[in-house]
């Protein structure tokens, strides 16, 4: 049993690694082999095929022509064809390729058996310079893409590296973060001096028309974390290298102390194993680190750690970590963390922190935090946290909060909040707090103890509904069958507003609340229906402690024949809820009841109905 049991884990652990071998890497489709071309050639020379396939690659060639000898005219005649499946047929098995930025080097594949020298070594050094400006370039990179051999500039654009000499020819690639890179191919010589220029890439505000975007705050190189675990050489490494190349995995104590030392941040890994920490260009599979895990580009796939997860761009896949994780890129996956999920571009998928998401992009999918969640921009899915949430866009969708949920522009979903639910700008969707809700316009439902709008068409149930601009705002005085003085207040919109009322005879008083609702027939004729229950005092001290209640029904027609007066006449409908006498003693308790037409007595309760009427007058606070 045992063994059965170790063989599934075993298969079902196979089965992982396999499919994470197969994902698709972001960064790698970003290669120009990648890239689809159509081409039409008859008989010509694979130099000429070359040209033509750079042009509508819009990318370079480097290579020595001496290789190219012993190579066939080329005819050939292809659709929509991947760049890299079109050289595999024109190049024979004799010629590699290895692509460097924008740049796909050629080489002989058995170069390095074909040169004798009488040294082991060679250097090679000069100055890179700014070609617009003639300014040296500190930090840029200097690359043997075969030897794997690199080098940085001083603060005086100096560099110097050794090279090995068995080698007929060597490809270099010099290259900074914001310049076209240049690769040179160069025989062995004791000393060399090469100086090179670098072209500097088109930036946004050279774009006209373009609109300058900052870059997300908080970048990769940034973090503190990164500051202090990874050397500053193998960041401008990852920097400057683009290397469309993946290995099959890398195994590191410490960022300083891996597989591929210097240029660990610009290799694509399929599997990557940290004991401690370790840091990479991309994982397209899985990636475990004792403590922290730091990709400077993508991860497609897992990524498990026990302190944290750091990533410089998209992340697809899975996050774990005990801590926290932070990408400066996207997310579409998902993120768990014991404390804290930070993105700085968008997500697509679940967030789950023990106390707070982060996120300074649009999210499509569910924030769950313990403490809080917060978005910069449009919130499409949902928010559920412990005390608050914030979108400083649109909400749509849902926030589920134990406090406060605020957005900083519309709601069309729900908000549901112990405290206060806050849209700053319209709220087509459904309100519910314990307390507060407010919206400067509302279109569709709010639910608390006081609801505060600009204006409205909606509707707001509440203790108390006010609406600034568009509301409904009426004093009434009148007088009726059970009270000699009715007072009066409704406020909230037209089609639904509260009704606070407050009735006086001799002896008796009385006050409560309802709701109502107005229905315009003419110009100068409105029909309003009020339901209303009013607590009852009918003793002579300050508070009855009996539960006496008048539910009241009213249909009254309007008629205003001034701007702000209108006069009122309604039938009512009664039900007096009063302690009774006895359960054989159907005798009115009070005078209020009048004519009724329906008495019904329990041992504790009487319950009497009767019809009224009332009329008065009604001074219209708004406009509407």
């Amino acid at each position: 049993m045992a063994k059965a049991v170790k063989y599934r884990f075993i298969k079902r652990i196979f089965r992982v690694f396999f499919l994470s071998f197969l994902v698709t890497a972001s960064f790698a489709q970003q290669s120009p082999l990648n890239k689809c071309i159509s081409l039409h050639v008859k008989n010509r020379t694979v130099q000429d095929v070359l040209t033509q396939i750079e042009s509508k690659g819009n990318f370079n060639f480097s290579y020595n022509t001496a290789i190219l000898d012993n190579l066939q005219p080329v005819s050939l005649q292809v659709e929509h064809e991947t760049i890299a499946s079109i050289l595999k047929k024109i190049l024979g098995k004799k010629i590699e390729y290895k692509v460097i930025g924008d740049h796909v080097v050629l080489v002989d594949k058995y170069r390095n058996k074909s040169h004798n020298s009488h040294y082991e070594t060679y250097q090679i050094s000069g100055y890179i310079l700014d070609a617009t400006t003639g300014k040296k370039l500190y930090s840029a990179t200097i690359y043997d893409i075969d030897g794997m051999n690199t080098g940085l500039t001083d603060a005086n654009g100096y560099y110097s590296i050794s090279l090995p000499a068995n080698k007929e020819f060597c490809e270099i690639s010099y290259c900074k973060q914001g310049y076209r890179d240049t690769v040179i191919i160069i025989k062995p010589a004791e000393i060399q001096n090469i100086n090179v220029q670098l072209k500097p890439k088109l930036t946004l505000n050279k774009i006209p028309g373009k609109k300058v975007t900052a870059l997300p705050p908080h970048s990769f190189n940034e973090q503190p974390l990164i500051q202090m675990a990874v050397p500053s050489e193998m960041l401008s490494h990852a920097d400057n290298l683009k290397i469309y190349e993946q290995r099959i995995g890398q195994v590191s104590i410490l960022p300083i102390a891996g597989a591929h030392t210097s240029i660990n941040g610009a290799l694509i890994n399929n599997v990557s194993l940290n004991i401690l920490a370790g840091f990479s260009g991309g994982v397209n599979g899985v990636e475990i680190g004792g403590l922290l895990n730091a990709d400077n580009n993508f991860i497609n796939g897992c990524q498990v750690a026990g302190l944290g997860n750091i990533v410089g761009e998209k992340t697809t896949g899975v996050q774990l970590a005990g801590l926290f994780n932070i990408n400066t890129g996207s997310i579409t996956g998902c993120q768990i963390a014991g404390l804290s999920n930070v993105v700085n571009d968008t997500i697509k998928g679940v967030q789950v922190a023990g106390l707070f998401n982060t996120l300074r992009g649009k999210m499509k999918g569910v924030q769950i935090a313990g403490l809080y969640n917060l978005t910069t921009k449009n919130v499409d899915g949902m928010q559920i946290s412990g005390c608050f949430n914030l979108a400083f866009g649109n909400a749509h969708g849902g926030q589920i909060t134990g406090l406060a949920n605020l957005s900083a522009k519309s709601v069309n979903g729900l908000q549901i909040a112990g405290l206060i639910n806050f849209a700053a700008d319209t709220n087509s969707g459904i309100q519910i707090s314990g307390l507060i809700n407010a919206a400067k316009t509302m279109k569709g439902l709010q639910v608390g103890v006081l609801n505060l709008s600009d204006t409205s068409s909606g509707y707001a149930i509440g203790l108390v509904n006010f609406v600034w601009k568009g509301g409904y705002r009426a004093i009434e005085v009148g007088t009726g069958q059970n009270f000699y003085g009715n007072f009066t207040y409704k406020m909230g919109i037209r089609k639904f507003y509260n009704v606070y009322n407050v009735d006086i005879d001799q002896k008796v008083w009385s006050f409560g609340l309802g709701f109502g609702s107005c229905f315009r027939l003419s110009n100068h004729f409105t029909m309003s229906l009020d339901a209303s229950s009013n607590t009852v005092n009918e003793t002579n001290k300050l508070w009855e402690n009996k539960l006496i209640l008048l539910n009241r029904l009213s249909l009254s027609l309007d008629y205003r024949p001034f701007s702000h007066f209108v006069l009122f006449a309604a039938p009512t409908y009664n039900v007096y809820i009063s302690p009774s006498k006895s359960s054989i003693d159907y005798s009115a308790t009070s005078d209020i009841a009048g004519h009724f037409f329906y008495n019904s007595a329990t041992t504790n309760t009487q319950t009497q109905m009767w019809f009224g009427w009332k009329v008065g007058v009604r001074i219209l606070l708004s406009k509407k």
